[in-house]
C-alpha cells in the first residue's frame, strides 16, 4: 500500500466518523492562519527518499506520517472537548487490539472511549501524540490501527490483527467484538490491505487478569493462549505460547480451529514450509517411502517457543514422530519407538488433522485426506488438493512429487 493510500485512508475513516469543526473552532479562537506546522510538515518529495524510508520504533516515522497522525488526533481531540466528555463514566466493556503492540480500550455503554493503554512499549509508539478520549470506539480502532501501518507493526508479513472484548454483558460485548472486526476488516479492505482479523469475546476473570499481568500481555493475547492451550495438542505449554508473536498465535489459532471466534482472512503462512514438505523430511529422516508409512498424520502445533508441524507414521515394527520447524524445515526432536508387528498389516493412511489430535486412519486400508498448506481441515477437498496425487500439493516443490516414484 502506498504512503498516499495509507493518508487518504486514514484521513478519510476519522472524518467519516467524526464533523469536521476545525474551522470553526479557529474562528471561534480568532485564528486566522493555518497551522503550519501541522498542515505543512515536510514531505520527501524524492523517489530516494521514498525507498530509504523505513519505519522507525520510538518515533514516527517520516514527516507526512506526523501530519497524517496528526490529523487523526487533533479531529479526536475537538470532538472530546466540545462534547465536554465525562471522563468519570463507568467502563461498559474493554476492547484489546494486538499486533504486537497491545493496546486496551476502556470504553463507555455509548461506545466512547474511556482510555486507552498501552500494554507494551511498542503500543506507547502507536499511541504516541493520540488523545482518543471521548472518540467513538470505530474512530479509534482505525486510528490505531493506522498507525500500526505507518510504524510498520502491521506488514505483508505480519498481517494480523487480534480484536478481544470483554464485557459486563456478554450478550453485548459478543455483538460488540463482531461489529469492530466487521469494522476493521472493512476499513483494511479499502485500504487494499490483505489482512486477517481474529475476533474473540473473552470471559475475563481475576486469573486470566493476573495471568496477563504477570506476563505483560493483554486480557485478549492471555485469552487466546488459554484456549490454543485446549484444542488437544500435547507439545504446546505457557511458556512456548508466550514465546510467539500475536501472529503466529492468530495462525495457530486459525489452522487448530479455535472455538466461538470471529475470523476474515487468512493470517500469512508464505514463509512456512508446508504440511506435505513437513511429511516428506520426516519420511526421508526416517528412510521410509510414502507408500509403506501407515496411520501418516500431521498437525500444526507449537514447541520450544517455534512453530512446528509434528508428523507421525507407524513403519513396520516401529512408530515415527517427528517435529519439524514450521520455517527452516529442520528437525526439532523425533522419536523411533518399536511397536512389534502388526497382525493382517496393509496399506493405510490417516487425516491431517491441523487440530482434532487423532488419527482416524486404519493399518488395514484407506485414504489420505491431506489438505492444502492452509491446514484448514474444512477444506480438505479444496482446490490445491489433487486427489488423484493425494500426496501433492501444488505448493510444494518437485521434491513431494519425487517421493511418488520411489
Amino acid at each position: 500500500m502506498t504512503e498516499s493510500k495509507i493518508n487518504e485512508s486514514l484521513k478519510a475513516a476519522v472524518e467519516e466518523m467524526t464533523p469536521n469543526m476545525l474551522d470553526a473552532l479557529m474562528s471561534e479562537l480568532d485564528i486566522t492562519d493555518e497551522p503550519k506546522e501541522l498542515m505543512h510538515d515536510t514531505i520527501a518529495q524524492d523517489s530516494a527518499a521514498d525507498k530509504n524510508w523505513k519505519p522507525v520504533s520510538g518515533r514516527l516515522g517520516a514527516g507526512w506520517m506526523k501530519a497524517v497522525i496528526s490529523c487523526a488526533a487533533v479531529l479526536v481531540l475537538v470532538v472530546g472537548g466540545l462534547s465536554v466528555y465525562n471522563l468519570n463514566k463507568t467502563a461498559f466493556a474493554l476492547v484489546s487490539l494486538d499486533v504486537n503492540p497491545g493496546i486496551e480500550i476502556s470504553i463507555d455503554s455509548n461506545e466512547r472511549v474511556i482510555s486507552a493503554t498501552p500494554v507494551n512499549d511498542e503500543a506507547k509508539d502507536v499511541l504516541s501524540d493520540m488523545d482518543l478520549k471521548g472518540s467513538d470506539i470505530n474512530v479509534a480502532t482505525n486510528a490505531i490501527v493506522g498507525s500500526m501501518l505507518t510504524h510498520g507493526y502491521l506488514t505483508d508479513l505480519s498481517n494480523s490483527i487480534l480484536v478481544s472484548v470483554s464485557a459486563q454483558d456478554e450478550a453485548a460485548g459478543t455483538e460488540l467484538e463482531k461489529k469492530l472486526s466487521e469494522n476493521l476488516n472493512a476499513y483494511l479492505e479499502d485500504s487494499q490491505i490483505t489482512a486477517a482479523i481474529l475476533g474473540q469475546y473473552v470471559n475475563e476473570d481475576e486469573a486470566l487478569k493476573s495471568f496477563a499481568e504477570t506476563n505483560g500481555i493483554s486480557i485478549g493475547k492471555a485469552w487466546l493462549i488459554k484456549n490454543l492451550l485446549n484444542t488437544g495438542s500435547t507439545k504446546m505449554t505457557e511458556a512456548d505460547l508466550l514465546k510467539l508473536s500475536t501472529q503466529e498465535l492468530i495462525l495457530l489459532g486459525q489452522k487448530r480451529g479455535v472455538a466461538n471466534n470471529t475470523s476474515y482472512g487468512d493470517a500469512e503462512s508464505g514463509k512456512y514450509i508446508g504440511s506435505e514438505k513437513a511429511i516428506s523430511i520426516a519420511l526421508e529422516k526416517a528412510g521410509v517411502k510414502k507408500a509403506s508409512a501407515q496411520n501418516l498424520h500431521y498437525e500444526f502445533d507449537a514447541e520450544k517457543g517455534v512453530l512446528i508441524y509434528e508428523v507421525s507414521f507407524r513403519a513396520g515394527d516401529y512408530e515415527y514422530d517427528y517435529d519439524i520447524n514450521a520455517i527452516d524445515g529442520s528437525i526439532v526432536s523425533y522419536e523411533k519407538e518399536y511397536e512389534g508387528p502388526v497382525a493382517g498389516a496393509g496399506g493405510g493412511t490417516s487425516n491431517g488433522s491441523s487440530g482434532s489430535g487423532t488419527s482416524n486412519g486404519s493399518s488395514g486400508g484407506g485414504n489420505a485426506y491431506y489438505d492444502d498448506d492452509d491446514d484448514d481441515w474444512d477444506d480438505r477437498y479444496d482446490d490445491d488438493d489433487d486427489w488423484d496425487d493425494r500426496y501433492d500439493d501444488d505448493d510444494d516443490d518437485d521434491d513431494d512429487d519425487d517421493d511418488d516414484d520411489d
